[in-house]
């Protein structure tokens, strides 16, 4: 497994919750050792589960837990719950709650690079290593 360690961290979004941090002594997530692409169902599981991702244009944050919840943070709006799993299709989906209802979505999780990250959902991800934020 490759570890992400940068000076900062850049981008993440998960469902509509949009996630933006800097971190100044890394804290990447181990990602599997993968060429860029599309993840396999077992790997977006062993690589997302016990991890947050962040969002680029907004302070938010998805704590990915390993029993199929999502507890996140949009610093605007406030705390969000919701789940994920991955479909028989491979695809990681997550379901959000929102002031209007239950937001669904799924989509491949792909690996772009150790630069860039993931992608999911048309949003550029990165991983970070556990629950930084306490969530």
């Amino acid at each position: 497994m490759r570890l992400f360690r940068r000076d900062r961290l850049h981008v993440i979004v998960l469902a509509p919750v949009a996630i933006y941090a800097i971190s100044e002594g890394g804290g990447c997530a181990s990602t599997p050792d993968v060429e860029p692409g599309n993840l396999s169902a077992e790997q977006i599981t062993a690589t997302i589960s016990g991890n947050t991702f962040k969002l680029t244009d907004q302070e938010a944050y998805a704590f990915v837990a390993e029993d199929g919840s999502l507890r996140g943070l949009n610093v605007p709006s406030g705390a969000t719950r919701g789940q994920w799993r991955v479909n028989e299709d491979g695809q990681l989906c997550a379901t959000w709650e929102t002031p209007d209802g239950a937001l669904s979505l799924c989509d491949a999780l792909t690996f772009v690079g150790e630069d860039a990250g993931y992608e999911w959902n048309e949003n550029a991800l990165l991983l970070l290593d556990g629950n930084p934020q306490d969530l």
